[in-house]
């Protein structure tokens, strides 16, 4: 019996080691805070790219080199269903691409038109992945008579470049599922002139996708551990609580023996006499 309770902490510890290195196969939850997801469909009129996401803005307007006049204003993209917004976008074999347009009269610059886009590429076969590619923000904003356009792609700071560099994360993601994709902080989207600049604040993004039909998800490396830090210690506990169990039912067991022994003892000393 003791040996049966030792097996049982012994195969309680290999279920905890495979728990904790495994990848999970149960279906993540993708966060939608507020009704923010946005979805592409094709030419089928079936959803192709799901996307949930929170993006901010920051923009400054200046007047001589750089010089910032005026506070940053946040501007965010829009809820999904707000009046004042369109999706629009396109998928193919490798390319996908979402632009959301709306307007937003009381942001600085005043009464501005925004059209925020992400590209993404897509790598593999049967079990793909993504990586988000660019983040572009096109502001047109006009003043009484005065109307200016400018197109902002995120700038390479480490190069001081004051051109428009296309962005990468060099974060590929699991796309049978959602993976949460940070970006950086603080990135400086600018144009060639400089004259503007826009900051946007550190998002987070949820992607997926569905192509015709949706299909069987998969849980990402951050769904994972968190699904497995939960239940690490569910299944700890319930091998501990078993080996209670075995430990109890090898005293109770050992204690009916030894009573029953006593009892033959007993009656076998009688008996001789």
């Amino acid at each position: 019996m003791a040996a049966f309770g030792k097996g049982i902490l012994y195969l309680c510890v290999f279920f905890s080691f495979v728990l904790s290195s495994i990848e999970a196969k149960s279906p993540p939850v993708i966060a939608d805070d507020g009704n923010r997801t946005y979805l592409v469909r094709d030419d089928n009129n079936e959803v192709c790219l799901y996307t949930s996401f929170q993006m901010v803005f920051y923009l400054s307007r200046s007047i001589i080199n750089g010089t910032i006049n005026g506070d940053e204003q946040a501007v965010s993209v829009p809820k999904a269903d707000a009046p004042n917004l369109l999706v629009d976008g396109f998928c193919n074999d490798t390319d996908y691409s979402i632009v959301i347009d709306w307007t937003d009269s009381d942001s600085y610059p005043v009464a501005a038109t925004f059209a925020a886009t992400m590209n993404f590429k897509k790598y593999g076969e049967g079990n793909k992945y993504w990586s988000l590619t660019q983040v572009q923000l096109t502001v047109s904003t006009h003043n009484g008579t005065r109307y200016s356009s400018y197109s902002y792609s995120i700038r390479d700071e480490s190069s001081k470049g004051l051109f428009n560099r296309t962005f990468s994360t060099d974060q590929y993601f699991y796309c049978k599922g959602c993976k949460k994709l940070n970006l950086n902080n603080d990135v400086v989207l600018g144009n060639s002139s400089a004259t503007s600049y826009v900051t946007l604040e550190k998002t987070v993004i949820y992607l997926g996708s569905f192509e015709n039909s949706e299909p069987e998800k998969h849980t990402c490396q951050e769904d994972w551990v968190a699904f497995r830090e939960l239940i690490v210690p569910i299944v700890v506990g319930a091998c501990l609580a078993l080996l209670l169990i075995v430990v109890l039912l090898v005293y109770i067991i050992a204690f009916a023996r030894r009573r029953i022994l006593e009892k033959k003892g007993a009656e076998y000393r009688r008996l001789e006499q």
